[in-house]
């Protein structure tokens, strides 16, 4: 029965023996499990439904038929009002489990448990019951019977369980299968079923439409709930976005009041880009100089990204054209293919196209022979001191003026010297012959290593 604080709170009916059938189940449920659930009125009742004591079952060794487990159901949900859930426990014979668990369900799902063949109860059934009633009277008044009640109740279910008793004339009398027994009331009681039946159906589909009804109504008040919401959240999503196509419509308005005409800014190149832009092919106009502003394709692979860059020398043979570049970022590399760089078409002003001409002459300048130098020298005037005395006045006058008196003569621009330079080459070998020659002019004069010294101060 429990212990501590749970005393009186566990129930059992331990049999004493084996083969018990219907009625000595049903004397239990009836006599000690229903009055105490009727008392203790649970929330919720799980059913344990294990059929191990089924007829048939070698295991449990009872009698127990389907009917009489529909009964104890019918029972125990007459009992109590509150949920039923029932779990499959045990039972070791397929077919009469299946049985047995079909009868129970029928029951739990508004059927009629079919009726059970009364018996005598077992001659254990009655002390194990009275003890069961001793030890758990003093918890449950429910089972405070008087001794009289006890009594009759065995007394009654002796009665039921008793064979019918027959007369000796019956006992004697032949019965025939198709003979049948004349019975007054029996067209009356059929009609009492058939109206049983009628309001029973009724009933049943009155309940279903009411259930259907109920179901409908939670439905469609949770449709309404939700059609509120999203009008609620639709409402919410309009006004943030007049509320961004007012910004949007202020802001348009500001750039075409103080923003107008203005030129769209450059993408930021800085990290690199795939497309680069503002760039023009190379060509007679757009030269690869020295000094020129570019895009240049980092790396050997095609799919790199391109950078700004500074060309800083060039070099062309036969074969093709290459230029060392300075990247903005202070990387350099060193014989770059001329494909693999862009010139930026903001770079092709006159001005810094001469800058790169420059640059380009300087650089000319430090790998040339030492004849280019002769060509920023000014033609050898009359009077200047021991120009007449010496007979090769050319030689003499790059002796005497080094680099000094030619750099104080009038300088010529950057493109006539550019273009001097290639005259120079062309003509190198008969300028030297001319000023050997004493010509006088002092500009083809192949100079000596202090000219080109006094050049470079």
């Amino acid at each position: 029965t429990g212990g501590g604080g749970g005393q009186g709170r566990n129930l059992n009916v331990p049999w004493t023996s084996d083969g018990l059938a219907d009625s000595d189940y049903l004397a239990a449920f009836r006599l000690v499990l229903c009055p105490v659930l009727a008392q203790f009125s649970p929330d919720l009742l799980l059913l344990s439904a294990g059929f191990d004591a089924a007829d048939g079952d070698a295991q449990g060794k009872m009698k127990v038929t389907a009917a009489g487990f529909a009964q104890m159901t019918q029972l125990l949900l007459s009992a109590v009002d509150c949920p039923v859930a029932a779990a499959l426990e045990g039972g070791y014979n397929s077919r009469v489990t299946c049985e047995c668990c079909e009868a129970v369900l029928r029951v739990l799902l508004g059927s009629s448990p079919p009726a059970t063949s009364p018996t005598l109860l077992a001659p254990s059934v009655e002390p194990t019951l009275r003890s069961v009633l001793a030890h758990n009277a003093p918890h449950w008044s429910g089972l405070r019977y008087s001794e009289k009640a006890v009594q009759d109740f065995f007394a009654e279910a002796a009665r039921v369980g008793s064979a019918p008793r027959v007369s000796k004339r019956q006992r004697t009398a032949p019965a025939f299968a198709d003979e049948e027994r004349a019975n007054p009331r029996a067209a009356e009681q059929q009609k009492l079923a058939e109206k049983r039946a009628v309001r029973e159906a009724a009933r049943g589909a009155a309940e279903e439409e009411r259930a259907e009804s109920a179901a409908a109504l939670a439905r469609a008040e949770r449709e309404v709930k939700a059609a509120r919401r999203r009008c609620r959240e639709a409402e919410e999503g309009l006004q943030a976005a007049e509320g961004r196509l007012a910004a949007a419509r202020e802001a348009h308005a500001l750039l075409e009041r103080g923003a107008g005409g203005k030129e769209e800014e450059e993408e930021d190149d800085a990290n690199g880009t795939t497309n680069p832009r503002g760039t023009v092919l190379w060509s007679s106009s757009v030269r690869c100089v020295p000094g020129r502003r570019c895009f240049a394709q980092f790396g050997v692979d095609d799919d790199e990204l391109w950078f700004r860059a500074t060309v800083l020398q060039v070099y062309r043979d036969d074969v093709g054209q290459w230029a060392d570049v300075k990247y903005d970022d202070g990387d350099e590399e060193r014989m770059k293919p001329i494909k693999r760089i862009k010139a930026l078409e903001d770079s092709s002003s006159d001005e810094e196209e001469e800058a790169a001409t420059a640059q380009g002459v300087q650089a000319q300048l430090s790998v040339s022979p030492l004849w280019v130098l002769d060509m920023f020298a000014p033609p050898a005037r009359a009077d200047a001191p021991g120009a007449a005395a010496e007979g090769g006045g050319g030689e003499a006058a790059g002796q005497r003026g080094g680099g000094a008196g030619r750099l104080g003569g009038a300088p010529r621009s950057l493109n006539e010297i550019y273009k001097l330079s290639n005259l120079n080459k062309r003509r190198g070998a008969g300028g030297g012959k001319k000023a050997a020659a004493g010509g006088g002019e002092g500009e083809w004069t192949r100079l000596g290593a202090s000219a080109g010294t006094g050049l470079g101060q």
